[in-house]
């Protein structure tokens, strides 16, 4: 289970952006359907996940085919992780992993690029951040809706940060969407790309966000 995490800046509860912001998510993915968003939770649901981020990381030439010989892409932390994806159908088109902060432990990111993330404990780290490549367009819309249905996990447990590890592009893609960034540290050679820690604080997302999305929930921001 995740640790509670502390009454601090971006993490209390009393923020009214943040029921804003929880209503927008929960109204994407209800809008959404029949498309199906929710943690995976059976064994079989979780390597659908693994193996749809198996593909991805192959089309992309992050790794070889026979870096997986069973097809599925995972790793010890994954054991601990939330696992968050959408199903059309009993086929899954889009991936997300949640680790939330436990007391004595580092985060992978806070490991990799040996920094400590701030508020301790309030922080939880979202990644292996996966769309099908036939669900893709150039409006992103599968990909906001999962990070909706992230969002919506990471506040039924208290928090209201993420962090990410993000290319450049993926960095890039995330700010013209609107989202409010902020790059931890210099790059690091990371899945064959340089890439960077990125903290989110979805309560200070631009208008342009809200435009975009749309919806009742944005408009009472």
């Amino acid at each position: 289970m995740p640790s509670a995490p502390p009454t601090e800046p971006g993490a209390a509860s009393g923020d009214p952006r943040l029921g804003a912001v929880d209503a927008l998510a929960a109204s994407l993915v209800e809008r959404a359907r029949p498309l199906r968003l929710d943690v995976a939770r059976e064994q079989a649901e979780r390597e659908q996940l693994f193996r749809l981020r198996c593909r991805a990381v192959v089309e992309r030439r992050w790794a070889a085919p026979d870096a997986f010989p069973d097809g599925l892409e995972r790793e010890p932390v994954d054991e601990r992780a939330v696992h968050v994806g959408a199903w059309r159908g009993g086929e899954a088109v889009a991936a997300a992993r949640l680790i939330f902060p436990e007391p004595g432990r580092r985060l992978p990111v806070e490991e990799l690029f040996e920094l400590e993330l701030e508020p301790a404990g309030a922080v939880v780290q979202v990644d292996r951040v996966t769309v099908a490549r036939a669900e893709s367009d150039r409006s992103h819309r599968l990909l906001a809706t999962l990070m909706a249905r992230c969002w919506l996990e990471l506040r039924a447990a208290g928090f209201a940060l993420g962090v990410g590890i993000d290319s450049p592009a993926m960095l890039r893609l995330y700010r013209r969407l609107g989202f409010t960034t902020s790059v931890l540290a210099p790059p690091r050679a990371y899945w064959g790309e340089e890439r960077v820690p990125v903290l989110f604080d979805p309560a200070e997302a631009s208008d342009a966000l809200w435009a975009r999305l749309g919806g009742a929930a944005g408009a009472g921001r």
